[in-house]
């Protein structure tokens, strides 16, 4: 009985129960075939492998849920890894800790078979159970010229998507975004919202990210919403004081006619309001309808806020030109 003919058989029988193209197939072997199949990947026998594999699927699982290909990669056989890839292997499926093996070739520094891997269609982005990217492991480890490739790589598909930088931004991870950054990674990079990297740090209040954003050059400014605003609305104190350092200009309007000072009256923000009037903002500017901080301040019952002397100071100007505002909103507040 050829048993490489019986193990192609238990493949077929295998692959028509699978009705999911991504699942991993098991195929039972003698404990002495794993065991050369395992050390003609680690000692990177090709032709030892070619021999072993002759009649079966590239894609079996030797070990639960660990693939040829995962186990090459591990290894860092490139040849073994290219001759798998120009048989059918699965670039994407996962091990039993959700990892591809782009994973195992990045965490272990593994550069040539990791870019071999991306530039074949792995998926950079892919996380494993831990919400790890292959270039999270690579920097966690200190590979930097596996982060470098990587970033590489991820930059030629740069196409308004989320990148790593985006994620270390959002998980305040900022060793991963200095790592990110010293390997090439674009600092203003968008994603599918046209949101960059910094816009991500400021809304969770991480101010290690953004520091190091913005050290990088990180634009304070753009069209529209920019991460001065957002901080303002957000409440994020240190993330204003970061960004009016990093030059941000109080005096940019969002498309509600909004500045920073705007959003932070509104939402009663006093130690935010005394930061931008102190770094020069106009207490007195109108937005689309006509109403200044003061006045938003005051439609919010925000009382702290339109007590504030400053704000109450240079807001007083306008109110007499806003007859309505000054007597529903500001009665009990201000004496007129």
């Amino acid at each position: 009985l050829n048993i490489n003919n019986l193990y192609q058989e238990v493949s077929n029988l295998t692959n028509k129960a699978i009705s999911s193209t991504e699942e991993i197939n098991q195929i039972p072997k003698s404990e002495s075939e794993h065991d050369a199949i395992l050390k003609a990947i680690s000692s990177g026998d090709l032709y030892l492998l070619q021999e072993l594999l002759e009649g079966l699927d590239v894609n079996t699982a030797l070990s639960s849920t660990d693939t040829l290909l995962h186990l090459a990669a591990e290894h860092g056989k490139e040849a073994i890894v290219y001759f798998l890839l120009r048989e059918g292997a699965k670039l994407n499926l996962k091990d039993r800790e959700g990892r591809t093996a782009l994973h195992r070739a990045s965490e272990r520094g593994h550069t040539a078979v990791a870019l071999a891997l991306a530039k074949a269609g792995a998926d950079i982005h892919a996380t494993d159970h831990t919400s790890k990217t292959p270039l999270h492991l690579a920097a966690q480890n200190g590979h930097e010229s596996t982060v470098k490739a990587l970033v590489h790589e991820e930059k030629k598909s740069l196409k308004n998507q989320t990148t790593v930088l985006h994620m270390a931004a959002t998980e305040d991870d900022a060793t991963l975004a200095q790592v990110l950054l010293r390997n090439g990674a674009i600092v203003d990079t968008r994603d599918g919202r046209r949101k960059t990297a910094l816009y991500h740090a400021v809304r969770h209040g991480n101010e290690k990210t953004a520091t190091v954003l913005l050290k990088a050059g990180a634009q304070v400014d753009s069209d529209g919403f920019t991460p001065l605003h957002l901080a303002s609305q957000s409440g994020h104190t240190e993330a204003v004081a970061q960004l009016l350092e990093g030059k941000a200009d109080i005096r940019v309007k969002d498309k509600q006619g909004r500045t920073a000072l705007h959003w932070a009256a509104a939402q009663g923000e006093v130690g935010i309001i005394q930061l931008l009037l102190d770094a020069g903002s106009d207490a007195n500017a109108t937005e689309k309808e006509k109403k200044t901080p003061l006045h938003l301040a005051a439609m919010e019952g925000h009382t702290k806020a339109v007590s504030a002397r400053s704000l109450c100071k240079y807001g007083k100007t306008v109110l007499a030109s806003h007859t309505f505002y000054s007597k529903t909103y500001f009665s009990g507040y201000i004496s007129f």
